[in-house]
């Protein structure tokens, strides 16, 4: 599955540079990772986000106008839901305002719903659409304004939008095949949107949202028409799938990739070939599932893949549980998928279940938020791009980064890579990435970052001077060592037991920076001195900017 690249930028290699970058550590880096970690509001600019205690959620799609669709808005009030997620083709007659007239006289006017665009819809989807009836995505959008929702971005003709609801993330892509497939392919498509705001996002759930499909993640007849880049967006940054256009339920047991339906084993250990625990999820990085809520009342369809129609079913056994026509015996049934999070008082636990409108539960399931944040930014760990450093904004430092570096000092944590010795052999700390304090040599070893050898959280002459003079390490080996006192491999940059220029000239980076304590807030991350010495602070977007480092932004030659 494609991996989002880290955000890192790489300062000019100039023999002095005079940008003074603010640090992210702090003295919490040194704190123990926490399993669950304090929870905080939407407001907070810090923290996992939670939702409500007990925040229901009803997952329907394909609902067409009619008894059926009025019997699930029932059901869906008389199960107490606090929000209805549709996943799409919404009446089958380009209807909106008929619509919506049915929900506000089941639900009220003020219920919060909202939903993504079906291919029955999309032809008065957008705003100014011109039909007399409405266009729907006008009516989401005065539902939201008269709920209390707000939309990451006011224009939803583009078929893409994020809101907040009560702590719960929810992540809505159309259905056009023109936004398909993955980053970095299709930089403007669904799959790069959801990356995007996955990437950042703080809440503890978060629910994908579309309405077509892949074949494979589905039961009936629908073809490869949604592209797998959104699933596995959604997998790889902990999101739950909610799909429709398929006229029937079915629900997957987690898994680590739905491309090749493969089921996540450590939650679902074999048990005679066949994965167990089918009702009980998990949601982490890497690991999710997928369920398609089909049956808001237009009509239900049969089985056709992963047969036979009992448990486990076929295919890969990626299925946890089925409901067509084959398991009714032919009669259409209706209902709803309910998540319900924030149970038993535990922020990282949610209780589902899919329910009909004639009262039968056919699925009922727990699910696991697996949410690590180690620095408690809000930002889980097997997504933060630095892990050991606070960041909800995920900014970098300028300096380039290691693919296995949790404190993001530019030197990786195991494994030499690009050139740069893991800090375990350096002997420097791989989760601190700055001195607790500004004064030099007061800390015990080992040093929080290999450039910084006498922990001042500025790296410069002092710095590199350690290399030269009588007893100097510059031009001899490791094993040569101690020099000054300093064991041989703290001046090995590049590990090859050589300490020469391969290893100082790895400072050009870090010259004249700092690792200053500063948690990144708001739009300041980071501070810069000026011409006259006094400092100022720089926005995300001007760091961004001043690729050189040069306090300007301006083009810069091939």
């Amino acid at each position: 599955m494609y991996s989002l690249p880290r955000t890192a930028l790489i300062a000019a290699p100039v023999a002095l540079l005079v940008v003074l970058l603010t640090a992210l550590a702090s003295s919490s880096n040194d704190s123990n990772p926490v399993a669950a970690p304090a929870v905080a509001s939407a407001s907070s600019p810090t923290g996992a986000i939670a939702t409500d205690q007990n925040l229901k959620v009803a997952l329907i799609g394909d609902s067409a106008n009619g008894a059926n669709f009025q019997a699930v808005l029932n059901l869906v009030q008389s199960e107490g839901a606090d929000i209805v997620m549709n996943q799409g083709d919404f009446d089958y007659a380009n209807d909106a305002d008929g619509w919506f007239a049915t929900i506000n006289s089941v639900l009220g006017p003020t219920f919060p719903y909202v939903g993504s665009v079906g291919n029955h819809d999309i032809a008065t989807w957008p705003e100014g659409c011109g039909d007399t009836d409405g266009c729907y995505a006008a009516f989401f959008k005065q539902r939201m304004a008269a709920t209390g929702i707000t939309p990451d971005d006011p224009n939803l003709n583009d078929q893409m939008y994020a809101a907040d609801f009560h702590g719960l993330g929810m992540f809505f892509v159309g259905e056009t095949s023109s936004q398909t497939g993955d980053c970095p392919a299709n930089p403007s498509g669904y799959a790069c949107y959801l990356r995007t705001r996955l990437q950042t996002d703080r809440h503890i759930w978060r629910i994908c949202s579309w309405h077509k499909n892949q074949q494979a993640m589905q039961i009936g007849g629908k073809t490869d028409e949604m592209g797998w880049g959104v699933y596995d967006a959604c997998t790889d940054l902990s999101a739950i799938i909610a799909t429709g256009h398929e006229h029937s339920y079915e629900r997957t047991l987690t898994m680590t990739d739905p491309q090749t339906q493969t089921v996540d084993l450590q939650q679902h250990p074999l048990s005679g070939g066949v994965p167990s625990n089918p009702n009980s999820l998990r949601v982490k990085p890497g690991s999710s599932f997928v369920a398609v809520s089909g049956l808001g009342g237009n009509d239900m369809r049969p089985q056709l893949r992963c047969l036979p129609a009992t448990y486990p079913y076929g295919c890969n056994h990626e299925w946890a549980n089925i409901y067509t026509t084959n398991q009714t015996g032919g009669p259409f049934k209706f209902g709803a998928l309910f998540i319900e999070f924030y149970v038993d008082g535990d922020p990282y636990k949610a209780h589902a279940y899919f329910k009909t409108t004639t009262g039968e539960v056919i699925d009922s399931f727990d699910i696991r938020a697996d949410f690590t944040d180690t620095d408690g930014d809000g930002i889980q760990d097997g997504i933060d791009n630095c892990a050991a450093v606070p960041n909800p904004n995920q900014v970098a430092p300028s300096w380039r980064l290691a693919t296995d570096d949790a404190d993001c000092d530019g030197f990786p944590d195991g494994v030499a890579a690009s050139g740069k010795a893991p800090e375990p052999y350096i002997g420097t700390d791989p989760a601190k990435s700055c001195a607790s304090t500004g004064t030099a040599n007061d800390e015990p070893t080992p040093d929080a970052m290999p450039p910084d050898f006498n922990d001042d959280r500025v790296i410069n002459g002092q710095d590199t001077g350690k290399y030269g003079g009588p007893g100097g390490a510059f031009n001899n080996t490791v094993a040569e060592g101690p020099f000054n006192g300093i064991p041989g491999v703290r001046f090995d940059f590049s590990g090859d037991g050589a300490i020469n220029g391969q290893d100082t000239g790895k400072f050009s980076a870090y010259y004249n920076k700092s690792c200053a304590s500063q948690v990144m807030l708001s739009e300041v991350a980071w501070i810069q001195p000026s011409a006259e010495g006094i400092t100022r602070s720089l926005t995300v977007a001007d760091y961004r900017c001043d690729m050189d480092d040069t306090r300007e932004v301006r083009a810069l030659g091939p």
